[in-house]
């Protein structure tokens, strides 16, 4: 029987950062994420006068990469947050 390391039984985290300047809010990445994680602004504008995605739900963020994978203009970044991150 194989041991549970302490990498394969932690919870994985993940940040998502999205460039919002550059978004032009083609909802790509909010259609095609499977955890509803991103939403189009719907009462705030970027510096080109466009809505623009944002993460509403951070910690649903399975790390699939799905939004990254669609967004026409690469706007969108995920990180895999680590144990190293987290410390003091």
């Amino acid at each position: 029987m194989a041991k549970a390391t302490k990498n394969s039984t932690r919870a994985r985290t993940f940040r998502i950062k999205i460039h919002k300047d550059f978004c032009k809010g083609c909802m790509l990445c909010v259609e095609y994420c499977p955890k509803d994680c991103l939403a189009v602004t719907t009462d705030r504008l970027n510096a080109k006068g466009m809505p623009f995605t944002e993460c509403v739900h951070p910690a649903d963020c399975v790390g699939c990469r799905a939004c990254t994978t669609v967004c026409p203009d690469a706007v969108i970044e995920l990180f895999e947050i680590t144990d190293e991150d987290t410390d003091g």
